[in-house]
């Protein structure tokens, strides 16, 4: 985002004194306040593409990954704004003033995201678990279904051994035949209306009730489910989050300008800029000045800056 931004400044520039003077205050404020700029640069390190993953929101194009990221970046926020509070310090001047007093976290957003997802989702939805644990009841139960069968076989054991009075009935399962309860011969007058011969054994005989059925069914096509469910509601995330890309955007817009700004005031520092001076009057005075480009492009030994001064009445320089 502060890419795209300087980019716009350089390509745009601007052509009257009190926004120049404006944006200069800030540079000035970020450059005297190096605790907060490097807090800032922190902070920062954590806010990826807002703008492009808000659009991608709204646009409903956002894969779990990206929206799971989307949250973070705003998770982030609150400290951005916290360093750019103190660099700003009182009075904080036009540029900062505008963008402190108009800043929006959008805390609540980054709160949904962050308890709609799991911590590390994937790209697609299905490719691994994409919605958090607690999120949905429904969603819960089946994955407690496909990741539960030894409980699940145990507690169905535990009440048909209840109900039918065979302490010694078991549940098992083999791919033919799916879920059976075995039963000894010894007991089977005990065997209630419900139970359907399945398999006749060595030992006994092998049943099937419409119940065991039923849970054989959802056990099976649970995975199935969990994935339509997952994409149900990760849709619905999305779309929530996307209704609210307008202020996205904005927050976004104001972490560029802080970002741009911010970097600035670090170059500046580092290569010992001066903040111009700027006037109304026709005059142009620069000392020493030095091309921020070309000086890189060169050995700084071989680098010579240069006096320039433009008057009224001297307002033309023959350079050879």
């Amino acid at each position: 985002m502060g890419a795209r931004l300087l980019r716009q400044w350089l390509l745009a520039p601007l052509a009257s004194r009190e926004p120049i003077d404006a944006r200069l205050d800030a540079v000035e404020r970020f450059a005297n306040a190096p605790m907060p700029r490097e807090a800032l640069r922190s902070a920062l390190a954590g806010v990826r593409d807002l703008e492009r993953l808000a659009t991608k929101a709204a646009l409903g194009r956002s894969t779990p990954r990206e929206l799971r990221t989307l949250g973070t970046s705003l998770g982030s926020l609150p400290a951005v704004r916290a360093a750019t509070d103190k660099a700003a310090g009182a009075g904080a001047g036009e540029l900062l003033g505008g963008i402190l007093n108009a800043w929006d976290d959008c805390a609540e957003i980054a709160i949904e995201i962050d308890r709609g997802l799991v911590d590390d989702a994937p790209v697609s939805v299905g490719e691994a678990p994409t919605i958090a644990p607690g999120v949905d009841a429904e969603l819960d139960e089946l994955r407690a279904l496909r990741d539960g069968g030894r409980e699940s076989i145990a507690r169905i054991q535990a009440e048909e051994r209840e109900r039918t009075g065979i302490q010694s009935l078991k549940v098992g399962f083999n791919r033919v035949f799916g879920y059976y309860i075995e039963v000894t011969k010894a007991n089977l007058h005990l065997i209630p209306p419900d139970y359907q011969r399945r398999q006749t054994i060595t030992n006994g005989e092998r049943f099937v009730t419409p119940a065991l059925k039923s849970h054989e069914e959802r056990v099976l096509t649970a995975s199935e489910r969990i994935e339509q469910r997952e994409r149900e509601l990760f849709e619905s995330l999305r779309a929530r989050v996307g209704a609210q890309v307008a202020r996205m955007h904005t927050v976004a817009r104001a972490a560029a300008v802080v970002d741009v700004v911010a970097s600035l005031a670090e170059v500046a520092t580092r290569e010992r800029y001066v903040r111009p001076r700027l006037t109304d009057d026709f005059a142009l005075r620069i000392v020493a000045g030095r091309h921020p480009v070309v000086e890189r492009m060169m050995p700084r030994d071989r680098f010579v800056p240069n006096d320039v001064t433009l008057t009224q009445d001297a307002r033309v320089i023959v350079l050879t």
